[in-house]
């Protein structure tokens, strides 16, 4: 991720979604909880290892959760 030598509200934002995937990642997840495979099924185009990268930092930075679920090894990422 680029980073912006300014320490505004701004510059942060743009750190955080500056790059194409990640904003679409969380238009993805404003429809409702996702597993990865059902994200990376409505990005085309986008590589497993990327949207890992892409959802940890988005969680890291507490822009979305994981939760676990029954019956299923993978969790998936909400908003």
């Amino acid at each position: 991720m680029k980073r912006h030598k300014h320490y505004c509200p701004i510059a942060r934002s743009l750190d955080l979604l500056g790059d194409r995937w990640s904003i679409l990642i969380l238009r993805e997840l404003s429809f409702g909880e996702q597993r990865f495979s059902e994200i990376r099924e409505n990005l085309p185009g986008i590589s497993p290892t990327l949207l890992t990268e892409r959802l940890q930092a988005l969680a890291a930075n507490g822009l979305i959760t994981t939760r676990e679920l029954e019956r299923r090894r993978r969790a998936p990422f909400t908003r």
